[in-house]
């Protein structure tokens, strides 16, 4: 530090403290905005898949780069020919746009 204090004086404090005045901070989301998101997310794919007395599994949250949760949801095929076979889907949900797409997951 006296190397650059020598060098540049008290430059580099005068720069940081611009710094700190002008970057963003960033705020940490409270436990009950991650419960919202969580809730919502649940909510849109038990409505896309379709399922009678639908279950959301835990959500997988990906980086905010991606945006995405994945997870599970199991219930009954809601057609007669299933004869109420119980089936499972997959699902993801885009935190920026609030959708939820599904797709069947096999045995």
């Amino acid at each position: 530090m006296r190397v650059i204090r020598k060098r540049f004086g008290c430059r580099p404090i005068a720069f940081a403290a611009v710094l700190a005045g002008v970057l963003p901070v960033a705020q940490a989301s409270t436990a009950e905005e991650w419960q919202k998101l969580d809730d919502a997310s649940a909510k849109a794919c038990i409505a896309a898949s379709g399922l009678r007395d639908a279950k959301a599994e835990p959500s997988l949250h990906f980086s905010d780069e991606l945006a995405i949760d994945a997870r599970l949801v199991s219930g009954i095929y809601p057609q007669d020919f299933m004869n109420g076979a119980l089936g499972k889907m997959l699902c993801l949900y885009s935190r920026k746009t609030g959708r939820a797409e599904v797709q069947e997951v096999k045995p």
